[in-house]
Formats: structure tokens, sequence, C-alpha cells
């Protein structure tokens, strides 16, 4: 797989388990209460093309397939660039960062 058909398949995968229209055509990534959010919104939804998730995701079921979706688009495109950067890479969601202070924790 090449990184246009990735990329379709990311925006596919984003839209089909993270994005949904509100009542208004108001996509759930917007602010419903500013014009300019809603607009944005709209225009990235109708370029990325793909049927919608038939209902509203949760903000934490969201969160969390946005985070595995992009997890799974970057791994399969550091796979693509192996011969650029070499070396064992580690796609992680839950994972600590070594050395990197995580909000929350003391």
């Amino acid at each position: 797989m090449g990184i246009e058909e990735l990329r379709r398949e990311y925006h596919r995968k984003i839209c089909q388990r993270i994005l949904y229209l509100k009542p208004g055509n108001i996509p759930n990534i917007a602010d419903k209460h500013s014009r300019a959010s809603v607009a944005l919104a709209q225009g990235i939804v109708k370029r990325l093309g793909y049927p919608l998730h038939e209902t509203l995701p949760s903000g934490q079921t969201a969160g969390t397939a946005f985070e595995e979706v992009t997890k799974e688009f970057l791994k399969g495109a550091f796979h693509l660039i192996e011969h650029l950067r070499p070396g064992k890479w580690r796609f992680s969601v839950k994972a600590d960062i070594p050395g990197v202070r995580q909000s929350g924790r003391h």
C-alpha cells in the first residue's frame, strides 16, 4: 500500500468512526456557535467524501478512535519510509514516553 492509499484509508476510518452530522448539517467537530468553525468543519467533511458515523460518538469514544486510527496511519507511513529512517519504532497510544512527565502524574 502506498501513501495515497494509506491516507485514503485513514480518512475513511475517521469518517466512519468519528465524524457525525448533528441536526442542521453541523459536523460534531465544529463549534456550533461559530459560523467559521461550522463552515470549516463542513468543508472538511465534504472534501473527505466518505460516509459518516451513523450515531454521535461520545467525546471519549471519538477521542480513543482518533488515537487508534492515527496510530495505525503513522505505523503504516513509517513502514513506507523505512529505507529513509531505519530503526525499531514503537507505536502506542497508552504507553508513557520515557523522560516526559505526563499531565496529572507526579
